[in-house]
């Protein structure tokens, strides 16, 4: 989550329990409440405060809540307010202070707790976002409960995660975001077996649901049942890409009417349900590609990725883990030339591994041009991935073995040279001198 943006979200958390959550929902509407009724300056300086700041002014609101937090130090949602501003006028390090100071002074006020455990997980301090969770834990609303989940989970302490929600679910038991939690936590455990237990659980008590069949994707996947049992029916009228009954019309095998089927226990039948119920998330679309991919259709999944590519990847700052398998599934569909460009955009936005990811690209790209046969470009990505990485030895003698081979002599023989400059002792050692011998003579007699 970004550190702006965090507070927007948290707030609306923050006052859903404990006594000042019905204040500050009328506050937020540029009401006041009806002990403030009389005009006092605290409450005209916190109207105005939250008026600027929904104005987009955010240097104003900071300005009107300080001067009401001094009239009324111990009102919490003035302190929500004003590190809601601090936030949004990109000061997370003023916002992070309110939030402490008014939990010195108010240490039992929920709201503000939840609401700085929160600004310590957007600055990615989950240790202390934990600690102050579990000092209330007992005390917690649901959604702090999901909160101290979550970031258990983020931190990966996926164990005490899980206990946390199990504790969260003997409290609340009809909290829908629970459930999911406690099946994310599942799955980030690779525990998929129990969250599909977890998921049939909450199918029963809430009934299918988009949110449902995509963790069941995830975990059908992890399982490895891509396609699940599949089998071969005939279905007049059918089309690949439907559903029928409990099966899903994958592609077509043998005459008109048969088609592969797969079943509900499989990750294509469950995601294809989601995707059909509404969810857009872009990691679904990455692992829709990915089961394509790992089902025999490399070329169909990229192709799902690429007709997104202008949603899914941002080119100038491109989500890393999306990137590698953008790069992967082109890779294995054959698309060069795009697998070059993800590639490029690999090394860019990883500085450090830029040369390694270079070379294992061209390396890759040049053993798909000696599958199709193309010769001359297995030498050019030889080249290029020789000049990713200058010293190594093996790929030198490998590109000038191609280069001899072509009868390019001159160039095959310096970077003989070059091998054995580096690997005095090398294993083809012999090999590369007799042909250097070969080429001096060659170059002596001019044949």
């Amino acid at each position: 989550m970004a550190r702006l943006g965090w507070f927007s979200v948290f707030l609306g958390v923050a006052l859903a329990g404990g006594a000042a959550a019905g204040a500050a929902a009328r506050f937020a509407d540029g009401a006041l409440p009806a002990q403030e009724s009389d005009g006092t300056d605290e409450a005209k300086l916190y109207s105005a405060g939250c008026r600027r700041l929904v104005a987009g002014d955010a240097t104003a609101a900071i300005d009107l809540l300080r001067r009401c937090a001094e009239l009324r130090p111990l009102h919490s949602p003035t302190s929500l307010k004003l590190a809601e501003a601090y936030a949004a006028a990109g000061r997370p390090a003023e916002a992070l202070r309110t939030l402490e100071d008014a939990l010195a002074q108010q240490p039992d006020d929920i709201a503000v707790r939840v609401a700085l455990a929160r600004a310590h997980a957007a600055g990615v301090d989950w240790p202390a976002a934990a600690r102050v969770l579990e000092q209330v834990q007992s005390r917690l609303d649901v959604k702090g409960v999901l909160l101290l989940a979550q970031v258990r989970r983020q931190s990966g302490d996926l164990a005490r995660a899980g206990a946390v929600i199990r504790g969260g679910l003997e409290r609340f038991p009809t909290s829908r975001e629970l459930w999911l939690e406690g099946i994310d936590t599942a799955l980030a455990r690779k525990r998929y077996g129990l969250a599909l237990r977890q998921i049939a659980r909450a199918t029963a008590r809430f009934g299918p649901s988009a949110a449902l069949h995509w963790r069941a994707a995830q975990a059908y996947y992890g399982q490895g049942a891509i396609l699940g049992a599949t089998r071969v029916r005939r279905v007049r009228g059918g089309k690949a890409g439907q559903f029928h009954g409990n099966s899903l019309l994958v592609e077509h095998r043998g005459g008109r009417q048969q088609f592969l089927c797969c079943p509900e226990e499989s990750a294509l039948y469950q995601l294809r349900l989601a995707l059909d119920g509404g969810l857009d998330a872009p990691e679904a679309h990455v692992l829709h590609a990915r089961i394509w991919k790992n089902a025999g259709r490399p070329k169909a999944g990229f192709g799902l990725l690429k007709a997104l590519e202008p949603r899914l990847l941002d080119v100038d700052a491109p989500d890393r883990a999306r990137l590698d398998v953008y790069a992967e599934l082109a890779l294995a569909a054959d698309a060069l030339e795009d697998y070059l460009r993800y590639s490029q955009l690999r090394a860019r936005a990883q500085p450090k591994r830029r040369g390694d990811i270079l070379h294992e690209a061209f390396l890759a790209v040049a053993e798909r041009y000696n599958e199709r046969g193309e010769d001359g470009m297995v030498r050019v990505f030889l080249r290029r991935a020789a000049e990713a990485r200058p010293a190594e030895a093996g790929l030198l003698l490998r590109w000038a073995d191609a280069e001899w081979d072509a009868r390019h002599h001159e160039t095959a023989a310096g970077l003989y040279r070059r091998v054995l400059a580096l690997e005095p002792g090398h294993a083809a050692s012999r090999r590369m001198l007799e042909r250097l011998a070969a080429w001096e003579q060659e170059r002596e007699t001019g044949r």
